[in-house]
């Protein structure tokens, strides 16, 4: 049976709490980052925060803005 969550109020925020089994589950600790990588039809998928990762996606974004042009050609064919 899969975990129900409830989104909380937590201060003037709202937020999520996470059991300890759930945790221990995802292999994640108090304090560590989420990443949240994909957002579709309700559903969100998240993953430990991995700053490498993220360097490697801002640089292959940033490579795709500056050669926009050259890689829709290339898609066209």
């Amino acid at each position: 049976m899969p975990d129900t969550l409830k989104i909380r109020k937590l201060g003037g925020s709202q937020g999520i709490i996470l059991s300890k089994d759930l945790l221990k589950k995802m292999n994640m600790e108090e304090g560590q980052e989420f990443h949240v990588s994909s957002i579709k039809d309700g559903e969100i998928t998240l993953s430990a925060y991995d700053a490498k990762f993220v360097d490697q996606i801002q640089a292959a974004e940033s490579i795709m803005n500056r050669y926009r042009n050259a890689l829709k050609e290339l898609a066209d064919k």
